[in-house]
């Protein structure tokens, strides 16, 4: 009789450790995806902000980094991480992770870096393609697998990203019309690489801000009332505005631009130096 409670007492040891252990397993959730931007104060220390789905990065002048943490906000591993952008210009690296553990192990976060391509390439030589002018929009979608307490499944999180890309641009007109700009006529001989927009006689050229940030204009010309010296303007025209230079007695003119260190549009041959000056040249009633 005593072996008989004490096998009974045993037994019933047993099951309330199973079913202890049964409960603890189902309290654990599954693995899930948080992202949180980090920024960084003048002193270099590092400031992360609130979780989110939803990150407006505002605007950009340049091809730039931004920095993100990733971490896993459930209590078991996920693994087979991959994440996606939905816009080339947006890359993302690294793009795979093998496993972020629970929150109870120290390897549960990873720091990832988005490159935003907008002009200059970043960390190396040459443009990328910039943005469109305006508001972009990427979607990152991160996959992974974990366990649910039962089974192995695959999750999936979407975090979508804004930026509002800034652009340098600019349009000239003549008595005749917009200037096409994306073809040119020659070098000039004032300022080495600049590009020449040939004319016909003109009673004026207008200079129209097409992009989305102010332009600082410098305009060198030479009429032949003054020939052989130049005469300067200087003026600021924010965007949609415009500037006029009126004179029918033109022979050419020299404008360098700056548009708060932004991109300048690529499509038109307009010169840039290593200080982000941008110039080009016209010729009016020029014979080559």
């Amino acid at each position: 009789m005593r072996n008989f409670k004490n096998k009974l007492g045993l037994s019933i040891i047993l099951i309330m450790i199973i079913f202890a252990s049964c409960n603890k397993e189902d309290s654990l959730n599954e693995g899930s995806f948080k992202l949180q931007q980090i920024t960084y104060l003048k002193n270099n220390t590092e400031q992360f902000q609130d979780a989110s789905i939803n990150f407006n990065l505002g605007d950009i002048y340049a091809s730039k980094e931004f920095y993100f943490m990733l971490s896993n906000a459930g209590d078991y591993p996920i693994t087979n991480i991959n994440i996606v952008s939905s816009n080339e210009q947006f890359t993302i690296s690294p793009a795979q992770i093998d496993t972020l553990s629970s929150t109870n192990n120290n390897s549960f976060t990873q720091a990832i870096t988005l490159g935003i391509l907008h002009g200059k390439v970043l960390n190396g030589v040459g443009n990328a393609p910039n943005l469109e002018q305006g508001e972009n929009t990427a979607t990152l979608t991160i996959t992974g697998t974990t366990y649910n307490g039962r089974e192995y499944i695959d999750i999936s999180f979407e975090v979508t990203i804004n930026v509002v890309a800034k652009i340098a641009d600019i349009c000239v007109s003549t008595s005749s019309g917009a200037i096409d700009m994306t073809e040119y006529c020659s070098f000039a001989l004032y300022t080495a690489g600049l590009y020449n927009f040939c004319v016909n006689q003109t009673d004026f050229l207008t200079f129209q801000n097409t992009g989305n940030v102010t332009l600082n204009m410098n305009i060198k010309y030479m009429d032949t009332i003054n020939w052989n010296e130049f005469q300067y303007i200087e003026t600021n025209i924010s965007p949609t505005e415009s500037y006029t230079l009126d004179n029918n007695s033109l022979s050419s003119v020299i404008l360098s631009f700056t548009g708060e260190n932004a991109v300048v549009n690529q499509e038109k041959y307009i010169t840039t130096d290593n200080q982000g000056v941008n110039y080009l040249g016209i010729k009016v009633n020029y014979d080559e």
